[in-house]
């Protein structure tokens, strides 16, 4: 054990008080005469030695409080050896460092930037450290360095290209890799420090399925800076609508939020769309408030068109650019399937009317018609959504590839048949967990209402522009009447809607997500003799924008990726020869082989924001690459209990807030650091519990 100010040792002399007055108070007793001295002999055996006893005890309780009190304020501290259970504290050590290069460590305190402030700390344990210690350098975001021991001059060129990087954020990953690499060292003594700006956000351990231990190395975490420093930045983007197409409008909704305690003023937010300004908003946030800014754009062309968010004004300027692409796809394709041998008498589906007036009339979506034969082939993987329409059962064998036509991002729509199979219905549904039929209601062809569909809910992208409505005009249309429906139970554990309802509560239609698609299950027929819906006003535009909606991607049409993870996307090509650009530098990804194309996997390390080219022979993708949201969030580490106790029950870390420390207080926590572990807290604990006991043998000590 050492002390970090020995010079308070000097507090070890007030030892001398309390033996003082003990030497005091043994002075002579007084002689006073008694008429007998024969009931005093036992008092001299037995009561006098008590007494003695009691103030020798109390002598020692307040001789070691006093010396607890001078340790507390001379600071001692274990050295590294001995916290991390090893023997010898003189022999060479391995030291990595591990510095937080995001971009948050540009922001500038009253001391400078807080990354040279980083890089400081590190050069001053470097010159406190002993011949033949042995260093590692690595960095939290980007490529990182390649982990590999060196001596102080290898160390120091490598502190002196380290740079702050735009890019992900691999914290938790490289403290785990630094761990492992010093537990299998040689060296008995194993330090690690940790230096960053306290960013909480770069310890997300809640999110991290890794199991990160700690038994042998000492760990400290300097928190270095603390500068006030007022960042708006994008908490979230999205689509209000899945259904793109060319000339149809669609309203991006972008969150702003102002991540500091200071007000954001005179600024601005603008959206750049294939390249031209569309729109422009002034932005005033109190602290930590967030805003809902909506701009609309109308893709004039298929395939994959570029957009960029940019904010003005901002102080911290590093995440002031947002880059997405809008996937419009060139054709949709259809596959309607229908029952060629179960018809009805006179009665005909009206899927085929409808689906021809699409046909002629929109470009972007194509059907071909198909009988149950087609179930005998691998049909599903060239087709965006499937009908199943009017089938008196669906074959049992097809379940495996309509399940996965939905969970691979595709759509499936359901109508059934007036004498459908119920039983082979239901075995469909569980496929998909949506839930069962356990009923009818009404006959079917009687023309005999038995219910209404009176209501159009609004707040869901087939809904919402069924009709051209103005601003507060009220919807108001003619309540198709419902002669025959089936009656559909959802399974209690479903994640689905119920987009229409009958005036009893039966549900029309329902959509279940499963995977990255969606099913539609109506329940009834586009026959007239299930219900007057297909010859109302409303049917046309509701299958439509149902073919759209199910054929659609489940983002929107929006490609983002957020760095700081590992890159995985799904490809459909034959071509083997698939590159990744960005910013100029070309990747080539792992490949997975898949049905149809490849799993393509990358680990973007090294990635900056950009849109990103997936490209091959027949292959064009785009995808804007962002920096996650919670680098844009200072919020300190110093203000979440969880983290902080990571840090010290898990990691067994000693924690360092440099910010407001003089040169002197920040050379003894240097000192503390690369010697070992204080333990005035300790003594501080055993002074406050000997001052305990010395009041209990005062009060309860009776002599």
């Amino acid at each position: 054990m050492s002390f970090l100010n020995p010079i308070f040792l000097i507090a070890l002399t007030a030892v001398g008080i309390p033996l003082l007055i003990h030497l005091l108070n043994l002075r002579r007793p007084q002689k006073i005469q008694f008429s007998t001295l024969a009931f005093f002999s036992e008092l001299q055996k037995t009561t006098i030695k008590r007494i003695k006893i009691k103030r020798y005890v109390l002598l020692l309780l307040r001789i070691a409080a006093i010396i607890c009190l001078a340790f507390v304020l001379s600071r001692p501290f274990l050295p590294p050896s001995l916290t991390s259970g090893l023997s010898d504290s003189d022999e060479p050590a391995i030291v990595a460092f591990l510095i937080d290069n995001s971009v948050s460590m540009e922001r500038i305190d009253k001391n400078g930037p807080i990354f040279d402030q980083a890089k400081e700390i590190v050069s001053k344990l470097v010159d406190r450290s002993k011949e033949g210690d042995q260093f590692i350098l690595q960095l939290t975001n980007g490529t990182g360095i390649r982990l590999s021991e060196g001596g102080q001059n290898e160390l120091r060129r490598k502190l002196e290209a380290a740079e702050i990087e735009v890019a992900g954020n691999f914290t938790n990953e490289r403290i785990e890799n630094l761990l492992a690499y010093l537990s299998n060292s040689p060296y008995r003594n194993k330090k690690l420090f940790v230096l960053s700006d306290g960013q909480a956000s770069q310890l997300n351990f809640e999110n991290d399925t890794s199991e990160i231990e700690n038994n042998d190395v000492s760990v400290s975490y300097f928190a270095v800076g603390n500068p006030d420093v007022q960042n708006t930045s994008f908490n979230s983007i999205k689509a209000n609508s899945d259904i793109i197409s060319v000339g149809l409008p669609v309203e991006l909704e972008v969150s702003l939020k102002n991540y500091s305690q200071r007000r954001a003023l005179n600024q601005f937010v603008s959206l750049e769309f294939e390249g031209n300004l569309v729109g422009q908003y002034a932005v005033e946030l109190g602290p930590e408030e967030e805003e809902l800014f909506t701009f609309q754009i109308i893709p004039n062309k298929t395939g994959y068109i570029s957009g960029k968010l940019i904010i003005e004004g901002d102080e911290f300027t590093s995440d002031n650019e947002y880059y997405f692409s809008v996937f419009v796809p060139e054709d949709r394709s259809i596959l309607w399937i229908t029952d060629s041998i179960e018809k009805t008498g006179s009665t005909q589906s009206y899927s085929e009317l409808i689906l021809e007036a699409i046909n002629q009339s929109d470009t972007q979506l194509s059907y071909s018609k198909n009988d149950i034969g087609v179930f005998n082939s691998g049909f599903t993987d060239q087709y965006d959504t499937i009908i199943l329409d009017g089938l008196v059962s669906v074959p049992e064998f097809a379940f495996p590839s309509l399940v996965n036509l939905v969970q691979n991002g595709k759509g499936l729509i359901f109508f059934p048949s007036p004498n459908g199979d119920l039983n082979n219905y239901n075995k469909l549904l569980s496929q998909f967990n949506v839930g069962s039929f356990n009923g009818l209601r009404g006959d079917f062809a009687s023309f005999e209402a038995t219910s209404q569909i009176n209501e159009l809910p609004q707040g869901h992208p087939i809904l919402d522009e069924v009709f051209d409505l103005t601003e507060n005009e009220n919807l108001t249309f003619n309540p198709p009447n419902i002669y025959y429906n089936l009656q559909l139970q959802p399974s209690e554990s479903a994640t689905g809607i119920s987009l229409l309802k009958s005036n009893v509560d039966d549900i029309i239609l329902r959509q279940h997500s499963y995977g990255n698609g969606r099913l539609f299950v109506f329940t009834l027929g586009n026959e007239p003799g299930w219900s007057d819906l297909p010859v109302n006003p409303v049917f046309a535009p509701l299958y439509y924008r149902t073919l759209l909606y199910a054929s659609a991607s489940e983002s929107g049409g929006l490609r983002i990726f957020e760095l700081g993870q590992e890159f995985n996307n799904y490809v459909e090509t034959s071509d083997r020869e698939i590159q990744l650009q960005l910013n100029g530098e070309i990747a080539k990804p792992e490949l997975i082989n898949s049905e149809n194309g490849f799993y393509i996997k990358y680990p973007a390390l090294e990635w900056k924001p950009g849109w990103l080219q997936v490209t091959a022979t027949d292959l064009d993708q785009q995808i804007g690459i962002n920096l996650p949201e919670e680098e844009s969030d200072f919020y300190l580490i110093g203000n979440n209990s969880s983290q902080i106790d990571y840090l010290e029950d898990q990691l067994k870390a000693s924690i360092i807030e440099t910010a407001d420390f003089s040169d002197e207080e920040l050379e003894s926590e240097l000192a503390a650091a690369s010697f070992g572990k204080e333990i005035w807290y300790w003594f501080m604990w055993a002074g406050f519990l000997l001052l305990v006991m010395e009041t209990l043998v005062s009060i309860y000590y009776k002599a």
